[in-house]
């Protein structure tokens, strides 16, 4: 290795170490041994420089020899922690062990031997990687089965006929035992030595995954080496294959000063805690793109191998749990489902679990997972889910909380389009009536309606926890031409590379529209109804949500776009209790009511009675305002035009009677002409046109003259006539709130005309 494997040796002796070895070759009738402690040395070697790949490809090339025509052998010992003993006492000039880990000294050196020689596995998946056999002998197992090391590589690698394990011949020629050491109080006490165990079995185990079960690769007499690895922790074991994160655990098992790993509660946990990593856990609920949403991010996020990971998302990861017949062949966006369904089955929790902790262990930036089951969030008395346990154990296990965790939840719109899909897509009701009327699917009409159609109770509930909440709204989404799934990651996940809000290299993968609903059995105020009573529901959620700095709503367009200010808070609260409510949407629909022996009666439940009269008024209040200002039009327009009407027959019938003969009704020098109208010039024109102006608020004056006509008397003009029913059948007294009354109307005087 110091020839071969350094390119500034001179070529005479690079030379000289070949021909040796070709000479051997050629003498031999099957094949030569060759071996040195050096060829570990498989880089990257700061202490020494050397490289044990390119002074074995050398020989190979020189020998003429396919790569399958090499195997390299190498020796697994254990306990891990006698052997990194027997390395500080044997090749280190170190006093003690805390100086040793702590010190400067040859630190290169020890990170060399660290990495190298007590890295058997590494140096046998570098070998392996180049195209060669490689077989590790399990130096426990052969000891235990009373086997010789050397004549194990003689008979169970060379292939050379042997007899019980050895060599004919050499059976009392034996290999010298390993060195040890009397005492590994020097490295720690039975904790600290237990959990340094641990540190190299994990580094260990990543590489089961490399080669176990891989052709040209075996482990002879196993029987320590990976026999506690687990069958989820790949990315947890991976960690420690960074030589300088398992120096530095070890330095802070003997209070390194600037080291601080916990590393007891990091191998109990199979995590390593990281501030800077983040769970993003999306809850649906259903009927609202989340079944799409889950399937982008499995698909495009988890490199599972059945999918690519898309490089976009540049350290954020959807775990990629195989499918099995444990987990009934669930498909990667399903599968997490089962962590509600299956809560109380050990295994399967284990699977998913492990799965999860492995995926954050190896994400640079966080996990995303999702399931339509973690909408059951409280009393659900159709399927007994708890999906907010399911949540509260993924961020336990991967140690997350407060803000480093977000529930994300989909807002569609109109609310009623949703009721309307889950009836027909999840219940057995042929028709709205019997959905929302009869006994069949009660306790699941009633979850549903209390979770699924209740999507600001879970964003309450879930905050309640600590975390971040943020709600999509899909109404905002699509009128601004984005896309839920890319939307969610461009906004919540750091380091996603993204473009106007859109994953690069994913533009094309885009959720598809969701199809119109058929309300056609809903009449239009139905409609209405049904629609501002679920939007009035989610508007109590909003004075307890909209400023808090944990909430967030991604593209608001039509979430609480009908709430006003909080005076009606009383009434949006009692919308939150679901008998109420549910009580509610039956009476707008004219459910019987049940008896106590529950037989159907007539009427409307006492939701109807006690809420209705009080909130639909102001639910259409809009409507109401209007009708009512057209009537009150119609009603001023019709009395002005009869009063106007009546006023004028009766001037001009008093106009008209004759005087005596001979007089002229137009003769002011007539004696006989009524006080009341004498003046200078007027007649029944006169009073027509004094008569409107004065009603329309206007003056007219002639010759200095001030005609009035009082409100008083124009009002008792209409109580008089509409008791014949002229103005469509007013009932008589309808005016009193000017002070007449019926029998006044007999006694009182006709109004006249008054001139000033």
């Amino acid at each position: 290795v110091k020839t071969l494997g350094d390119s500034d040796v001179l070529p005479e002796f690079r030379t000289a170490v070949l021909d040796e070895i070709k000479q051997s070759w050629d003498r031999a009738e099957n094949g030569v041994v060759i071996g040195t402690m050096e060829f570990d040395k498989v880089g990257p070697d700061p202490h020494t420089g050397e490289n044990a790949l390119a002074a074995v490809h050398e020989v190979v090339k020189e020998l003429n020899i396919s790569f399958e025509d090499v195997v390299v052998v190498m020796t697994y010992r254990s306990p891990r922690v006698e052997h990194w003993g027997v390395v500080f006492e044997h090749h280190f000039d170190i006093p003690s062990y805390t100086d040793f880990m702590c010190s400067t000294d040859e630190e290169l050196k020890r990170w060399e031997w660290l990495d190298t020689a007590m890295n058997p596995f590494k140096v046998a998946e570098a070998y392996y990687a180049m195209g060669y056999n490689v077989a590790m002998i399990d130096y426990e197992g052969i000891t235990n089965a009373g086997k010789d090391l050397s004549h194990t590589i003689v008979c169970d690698v060379l292939k050379v006929d042997c007899i019980d394990g050895r060599v004919p011949g050499l059976q009392d020629i034996t290999t010298s035992p390993l060195p040890s050491i009397p005492d590994l109080s020097v490295v720690g006490d039975n904790e600290d030595l237990y959990d340094l165990e641990q540190l190299f079995l994990s580094r260990d185990c990543y590489y089961k995954y490399q080669l176990e079960g891989k052709p040209g690769f075996e482990v002879l007499n196993q029987h320590t080496a990976w026999g506690t690895c687990g069958n989820q922790h790949e990315s947890f074991y991976e960690l420690f294959t960074d030589t300088d994160f398992l120096m530095n655990a070890m330095q802070s098992l003997v209070f390194c000063e600037e080291y601080e790993v916990f590393v007891p509660d990091m191998l109990e946990n199979r995590m390593v805690w990281s501030d800077q990593k983040k769970l993003i856990a999306f809850a649906g609920p259903r009927e609202t793109d989340a079944v799409s949403v889950n399937k982008f991010f499995a698909e495009q996020a988890s490199g599972s191998g059945e999918f690519e990971y898309a490089p976009s998302f540049n350290g954020w990861r959807w775990p990629a749990i195989k499918p099995q017949a444990l987990l009934n062949e669930k498909s990667l966006y399903h599968v997490f489902d089962m962590l509600v369904s299956h809560a109380d089955q050990r295994p399967i929790q284990n699977i998913l679990m492990d799965g999860i902790r492995d995926c954050y262990n190896a994400a640079e930036h966080g996990v995303i997972v999702g399931s339509l089951a973690f909408e059951s969030v409280g009393y659900n008395p159709f399927s007994g889910d708890d999906g907010m346990r399911a949540v509260q154990q993924i961020a336990g296990e991967l140690e997350v909380f407060g803000d480093k965790v977000t529930v994300v939840l989909n807002y569609r719109s109109p609310r009623i389009e949703l009721w309307d899909i889950l009836w027909r897509g999840h219940f057995e009701a042929e028709t709205y009536h019997d959905f929302i009327c009869s006994d069949n699917e009660a306790d699941k009409r009633w979850e549903w309606l209390d979770t699924s159609m209740n999507v600001m109770k879970l964003a309450y509930e879930y905050r309640l926890q600590g975390w971040n909440v943020v709600v999509v709204d899909e109404q905002g989404i699509i009128d601004a031409g984005k896309d839920v799934a890319h939307s969610l990651a461009c906004n919540l996940m750091d380091h996603v590379e993204c473009e106007d809000e859109w994953v690069k290299g994913l533009e094309g993968e885009v959720i598809s529209p969701k199809p119109a609903a058929d309300l056609s059995y809903l009449s239009a105020t139905q409609k209405l109804v049904l629609e501002e009573y679920f939007r009035a529901r989610d508007c109590y959620y909003k004075f307890h949500l909209e400023h808090d700095p944990m909430f967030t709503v991604l593209h608001q367009k039509s979430l609480w776009d009908t709430c006003e200010d909080d005076d009606d808070m009383d009434k949006f609260e009692q919308l939150i209790d679901t008998d109420f409510f549910l009580n509610l949407l039956q009476s707008e629909y004219q459910c019987p009511k049940k008896s106590s022996t529950g037989s159907e009666q007539g009427g409307v439940p006492v939701a109807e009675d006690t809420f209705e009269s009080d909130y639909d008024d102001s639910v259409q209040t809009g409507l109401i305002i209007a009708i009512a200002l057209l009537f009150v039009i119609v009603v001023a327009v019709g009395l002005v035009f009869y009063c106007v009407k009546s006023s004028r027959a009766r001037r001009i019938q008093k106009s008209e009677e004759g005087p005596m003969e001979g007089v002229f009704v137009n003769d002011p020098s007539n004696p006989n002409l009524p006080t009341e109208v004498r003046t200078d010039s007027f007649n029944s024109r006169n009073i027509e046109d004094s008569f409107a102006q004065h009603i329309s608020g206007t003056k007219m004056t002639n010759d200095e003259t001030e005609v009035k006509f009082s409100k008083e008397e124009v009002v008792e003009n209409k109580s008089e006539d509409s008791q014949e029913g002229d103005l469509g059948g007013e009932p008589k007294g309808s005016f009193e709130s000017v002070g007449m009354d019926e029998e006044s109307n007999d006694k009182k005087e006709k109004p006249s005309l008054e001139l000033i």
